[in-house]
């Protein structure tokens, strides 16, 4: 299908380039299909490639083959496009290095301030002191806050904890054992609107909760 046109983009992962895949974006090459080879994070093809993953150095090489592929049959090549949001100076100088022949190899960067998280981190020398800095982190830190434990019984205890001892009404509670309509009554609670606020202040929950979840209204996590 990617030869005949019939399927527009094919997604594939440096580790799955073994010969049979090469072959058939060789043959799209060749036949004209091929139009840009696009590679996201190309800052991996040094920082991973070196070590961790050797495939990834492929990239460079398997360009050059199927740029060969095209040309040798009248066809006028293709772009390609390296994308990197953490590209540095070492990465920059290996992929040009790599990528620039055949040229032109030209640097468009879009260089922008982003803030960072801030990372708060508390060693206790006993459980009494750590449900304490706990305790302390939830009534000080901004809200709405996640608070992150491990096992769905450790959920119901801090949940009980926050409403009993801290007098804290508006918690919410997602774990492994949550039915389904009281997890999707959390969600719709924190995914307020603009305009509009959470119905809760805390939310506790573990992994299970952190499946699917992609909300930006959370202004802190105690893990």
């Amino acid at each position: 299908w990617f030869v005949t046109g019939e399927q527009p983009i094919l997604v594939i992962t440096p580790d799955s380039l073994e010969q049979r895949l090469r072959d058939t974006i060789k043959n799209a090459a060749g036949a004209g299909r091929l139009r840009a080879l696009v590679i996201d994070e190309a800052h991996l093809f040094t920082q991973w490639g070196r070590s961790f993953k050797p495939q990834y150095r492929e990239m460079a090489a398997l360009r050059k083959d199927i740029l060969n592929q095209a040309r040798n049959v009248g066809q006028p090549g293709f772009r390609t496009v390296l994308l990197s949001a953490t590209v540095g100076a070492a990465e920059l100088r290996d992929l040009h290095f790599h990528f620039s022949s055949p040229g032109p190899f030209s640097v468009v960067a879009a260089n922008s301030f982003r803030r960072e998280h801030d990372y708060w981190v508390s060693e206790p020398k006993d459980p009494e002191e750590r449900k304490n800095r706990v305790k302390q982190a939830v009534l000080h830190l901004p809200r709405p806050l996640l608070l992150y434990v491990t096992r769905p019984e450790d959920a119901k205890r801090w949940k009980q904890i926050l409403q009993s001892e801290l007098g804290l009404e508006r918690v919410g509670i997602v774990h492994g054992e949550t039915p389904g309509d009281d997890r999707r009554d959390v969600l719709e609670a924190i995914r307020a609107g603009p305009g509009e606020k959470s119905r809760f202040d805390v939310v506790v929950g573990n992994s299970a909760f952190g499946l699917g979840i992609d909300y930006g209204g959370f202004r802190s996590v105690v893990h």
